[in-house]
């Protein structure tokens, strides 16, 4: 399953995970159909709202988590 449908899944659905993320349904929306991409901050707020079960590098692969991690 992709990352950010099971964090959906996971959490109970698009508007709970905007809840958290501090987001509109529509931008989740938006970041599931591939017109938006989730920022980090908010791959980050998913990775510890669900204790890790989605991580950052699988919701963006994209970004150098290394170094934002500070691991570089």
């Amino acid at each position: 399953m992709e990352p950010l449908k099971k964090a959906i899944t996971t959490v109970g659905g698009q508007r709970e995970l905007a809840r958290i993320c501090g987001v509109s349904q529509v931008a989740v929306s938006k970041w599931l159909n591939g017109v938006s991409k989730i920022g980090e901050d908010k791959a980050i707020l998913l990775e510890q709202a669900l204790n890790g079960l989605v991580t950052c590098e699988e919701l963006r692969p994209d970004v150098n988590w290394s170094v934002i991690r500070g691991r570089a």
